[in-house]
């Protein structure tokens, strides 16, 4: 399908600057040869909607092998490509959405990019008497030889990839030379920003072409060492470098006032819900109990390990009440942090995420840890942390995105009902229906939705828990014998209680008599909910 080409599109004015980048005179053109003569240029084919038009502005009807003056333009629709030649030598690609305008006077050709990316293989290079310039409104570069391509994003800047040689790029009174597998990003007022670029940062457009000619893909890995065939995964680049950390996990700095055991451990977690490689959390214990963690993330644009400046801890102290824990969010932007008493149950939760080499934190909840509240806390839920030994590199091995951290087993049993049944009485005894099932550790901490307040503590454990259908209120015994007083119950402990096996994952009515019902006064699990084993099976 051809599209009418609009009469402007030769009339765009450019800007004062003049940018020029003149390739060195000792380079090698991506495959060699000589002899080139920068004399015409046609239009090989096209992909999709393009349009032509003269130098009056007018349509010109696409032909095969369509010959290109001065003052032709050429542009492209979305998924709409154009390949032009140079004396029959395969020249540029014109990338979708991408607009081109061409001037030419005797051997001086000139390709202006108004908008779009452009795609340049010049395989032989241009005899001494020749020129041949792509430029954008704002500035030019001087191909001889050459391959790699260049964006104008707008009017005000121009950003020039190299894939093979070497050119110097000057904008004003500046001068930078830029070297196969680097970019040059450039403004209007004359800045010139020089680094690397990888291998996932060519463009679809152009790795197009790079499969259809294997001598290229081999002539790009030499001088740039970039494999356009096989990028890098940037998962892989990272936990390459996580490993070499790990390996010396002992030699930094965890900013710790406490002795350390000697025993490291490391987790992986994604701190952004679009990261593409995890973080690298790395813990050190300490003989007052108190862990610290440093944070690490692998930078892509850099290709480097970035080291937070701060550290997070975790652990129960030896001495004081303190408990902290620390969770991966359950939304996948960050970490929450929880730190509280347990003598008072006072405490905190913070949102801890990575800007740069900083870890900032926010305070979402403040309160009691033993009431039973809907706070933002709730909404974002905490995942366990897989933490390993240093010793065991498994996870660094085998790491793929979703793998880590643990979702949090469901808060509701399968078969609970939607409405609660008519109960049977069993005189001054407390009547509630239920479903009794077996968990371990982790799984209470998933149940009660709640970071483990107990870190380190014995894990082996299997609870019987009786999640109710419908929470409801009940007078029960303090754990501290000072009397009994009214809370919600959720949940009650029954491990231990006689003749319960038959019963494990089924839905059932029973009665507990709550005098021999108490309240937790401690941090133990299931956190502020009640334990009993005077349990009667109802039905």
């Amino acid at each position: 399908m051809i599209r009418k080409h609009k009469k402007s599109l030769l009339t765009r004015q450019g800007t004062v600057l003049l940018l020029i980048l003149s390739q060195l005179a000792a380079l090698t053109a991506c495959g060699g040869g000589s002899g080139a003569k920068a004399t015409t240029m046609h239009l090989m084919r096209t992909s999709g909607q393009v349009a032509v038009s003269d130098g009056d502005g007018e349509d010109v009807a696409l032909l095969e092998n369509l010959g290109l003056y001065s003052g032709y333009g050429v542009d492209t629709r979305p998924e709409s490509f154009a390949w032009i030649d140079l004396d029959s030598v395969k020249l540029t690609k014109m990338d979708q959405n991408s607009e081109i305008a061409i001037q030419k006077e005797d051997r001086q050709l000139e390709i202006e990019v108004k908008s779009g990316s452009l795609f340049f293989h010049v395989t032989e290079p241009l005899a001494e008497d020749e020129t041949m310039d792509i430029r954008s409104s704002s500035m030019v570069v001087g191909i001889r030889g050459t391959c790699g391509w260049v964006e104008v994003p707008d009017e005000s800047h121009m950003n020039l990839y190299l894939l093979e040689g070497k050119v110097e790029c000057s904008a004003g009174s500046q001068a930078s030379q830029v070297s196969a597998g680097e970019m040059a990003s450039m403004t209007e007022n004359g800045q010139i920003e020089v680094q690397p670029f990888t291998a996932k940062d060519v463009p679809a457009f152009i790795v197009e072409e790079v499969e259809q000619d294997s001598a290229l893909a081999r002539t790009i890995l030499d001088a740039s060492g970039l494999d356009i065939l096989h990028p890098a995964d940037p998962v892989e680049l990272a936990l390459e470098q996580y490993r070499t950390i790990v390996g010396q996990a002992d030699t930094y700095d965890y900013y710790s006032v406490d002795e350390p055991t000697g025993a490291y451990r490391y987790a992986l977690v994604p701190m952004t819900p679009d990261a593409d490689a995890p973080a690298l959390l790395l813990e050190q214990d300490t003989a007052f109990g108190i862990s610290s963690i440093l944070v690490f993330q692998y930078d892509t644009d850099s290709d480097s390990v970035l080291q937070a400046a701060d550290t997070l801890s975790e652990g129960v102290g030896s001495a004081g009440g303190y408990r902290g824990s620390l969770s991966a969010a359950g939304d996948g932007n960050g970490l929450l942090s929880t730190e509280f008493s347990s003598g008072t149950g006072m405490g905190s939760t913070s949102r801890t995420t990575l800007d740069g080499d900083r870890l900032r934190s926010e305070v979402i909840w403040e309160g009691n840890i033993f009431d039973d509240t809907d706070t933002a806390v709730d909404e974002i839920g905490f995942l366990d942390i897989d933490w390993h030994d240093i010793g065991d590199t498994a996870a660094l091995d085998s790491w793929t995105p979703g793998s880590a951290p643990v979702e949090p087993a469901p808060g509701e049993p399968e078969d609970a009902q939607d409405t609660e049944p008519a109960q049977p009485t069993d005189g001054d005894r407390i009547v509630f229906t239920g479903t009794l099932g077996a968990y371990s550790y982790s799984d209470v901490l998933a149940l009660q939705e709640i970071p483990d307040p107990n870190p380190g503590s014995d894990q082996g454990e299997t609870y019987w828990l009786i999640v109710l259908d419908t929470p409801q209120g009940m007078t029960l015994r303090s754990g501290d014998g000072s009397g009994s007083y009214e809370g919600e119950v959720s949940l009650i402990d029954v491990t231990g209680a006689d003749g319960l096996e038959q019963y494990i994952g089924q839905s059932l009515t029973v009665s507990i008599d709550a005098d021999n019902t108490w309240w937790p006064s401690d941090t133990s699990l299931p956190m502020g909910q009640p334990h009993t084993s005077d349990v009667n099976v109802l039905q």
